[in-house]
């Protein structure tokens, strides 16, 4: 069962959804989390600005949920990895979630960036800045002036049972 079916089928559990932006700590024992600032969407359709909330309980849980980060991803032409072509290339790079390469052809590969939310404004500007640098350079710089970055969810996906292993 889901987290989310079984919180919402449990008695005296209020299931809220909203983005919490700080936790409350007792102030008698800062290991002791009593509640969460967040942030609930306005329910207009013009958006708005979120309303600002505060929730105390005994038991607070938090769950990320599916948009937590995000990859962002781009095609690169010619790109010689360092291990075998049909394997893929993490790298791990500062300032960021790991760097995902991987050929899906025999001249392009694939570059996903693991952005952490909130996603940088200036997002085609932060990939070569901050990524590019530390990355087979001239090929990025090259896919992302040729085409837009795409943004797809980063989500956990647990363990699926293999052979009676998981």
């Amino acid at each position: 069962m889901k987290l989310r079916e079984a919180a919402l089928k449990a008695k005296g559990v209020d299931v809220i959804e909203a983005t919490a932006t700080e936790l409350m700590e007792d102030p008698h024992d800062a290991k002791r989390i009593i509640g969460v600032h967040a942030e609930k969407p306005t329910p207009t359709e013009g958006g708005g600005e979120p309303e600002k909330v505060q929730y105390l309980a005994d038991l607070v849980v938090i769950a990320d949920g599916l948009s937590r980060g995000r990859f962002v991803g781009a095609v690169l032409e010619d790109v010689t990895l360092p291990i075998l072509p049909q394997h893929g290339t993490v790298a791990l790079v500062r300032g960021s979630g790991p760097v995902l390469l991987y050929r899906i052809s025999e001249h392009d590969t694939r570059i996903l960036v693991d952005v952490l939310h909130p996603l940088p404004q200036e997002l085609p500007a932060h990939i070569p800045t901050n990524i590019v640098p530390q990355l087979p350079e001239s090929a990025v710089r090259t896919a992302i002036a040729k085409d837009r970055l795409r943004r797809m969810p980063n989500s956990f996906l647990p363990a699926v049972e293999q052979n009676g292993h998981s």
